[in-house]
């Protein structure tokens, strides 16, 4: 796959025939700017139109990334709009990989959020978007819109202080006011005594964080070996606002990659009310083997 903005390419007049297919209302909007010239004029002059090719050059997915889109605000810039992905290729996200370039150009551009004006719910929420308000469109319609932080991510493993552990606490307190499991509570210094500590960084501001230990195992268990050194991430937490952006995941390699010479295993549990997702983060993404379930059914 590759992805090519519709207006630098040589494929226009085979994609535009492909932009024809696709049968929805906003796609026919689109199609229309395209064939009047009037893309850069509806849109802002810096637009792109970018496409999600097959080896064959066949779209799998578009959207345009734009100044301007179908809410007039002008306080809201830049915007992801048209987002589509043909049907045969649905189910794998393919969306996702346009919104992660999306987002690329706009952080190079010195851009801080972007936007989604969308009739959905709980769809781009699952790609690091945050409902911000419902406004009406130039179409006289109503539409949601979504900002998605734009992150100038750094990771790093930090050594105790009082100042860190300070900035660190009230992660810990916004955490238990999620009530992902139930017993949470927040973090007093001694949670951070003897831990590595793991910061992620938004430019200077503090946007995640993780607690691990090392020891050894001394006694065999039905996942690890007798005398194997465990590496126990004890906490790992990112804020909110910024999930669903591949930054936990990149938490994640972080530590591997600073201990995968030094121990044996690296070990997680998680405790949370959404079981699919965390299943979903930690076996399919971050390619952990799931052992045991812990389960419980109220009856009173």
């Amino acid at each position: 796959m590759r992805i090519v903005d519709y207006y630098d390419g040589d494929l226009k007049e085979s994609a535009l025939k492909q932009l024809k297919k696709c049968k929805w209302t906003l796609s026919e909007i689109l199609v229309k700017l395209i064939e009047t010239d009037s893309f850069y004029q509806k849109l802002g002059n810096e637009s792109k139109l970018l496409l999600l090719l097959d080896k064959d050059d066949n779209i799998i997915s578009f959207l345009t990334l734009s100044e301007r889109y179908i809410v007039d605000d002008a306080s809201l810039t830049p915007w992801i709009g048209f987002v589509y992905t043909f049907e045969k290729y649905r189910g794998h996200r393919y969306s996702g990989i346009l919104i992660e370039k999306a987002c690329e150009i706009a952080k190079e551009k010195g851009h801080k959020k972007i936007y989604i004006a969308t009739e959905h719910k709980g769809f781009y929420e699952n790609f690091g978007f945050n409902y911000l308000e419902n406004k009406n469109t130039i179409y006289n319609t109503d539409a949601r819109i979504y900002y998605r932080n734009i992150v100038n991510l750094s990771i790093k493993k930090e050594e105790f202080s009082g100042e860190l552990v300070e900035k660190l606490i009230p992660l810990s307190v916004i955490w238990k006011k999620e009530r992902i499991t139930n017993g949470l509570v927040e973090n007093t210094v001694i949670d951070f005594l003897e831990k590595d500590i793991y910061v992620v960084y938004n430019n200077n501001s503090i946007i995640g964080y993780a607690l691990a230990k090392t020891y050894k195992e001394s006694e065999a268990s039905p996942t690890i070996k007798k005398n194997s050194i465990v590496y126990d991430i004890e906490e790992f937490y990112i804020l909110p606002t910024y999930r669903n952006q591949l930054i936990g995941s990149k938490l994640y390699q972080y530590i591997e990659e600073n201990v995968k010479d030094k121990v044996d295993v690296i070990q997680l549990i998680s405790a949370t009310k959404d079981y699919k997702r965390a299943l979903n983060f930690y076996v399919e993404m971050l390619g952990m083997e799931f052992f045991t379930a812990k389960l419980f059914k109220k009856v009173r």
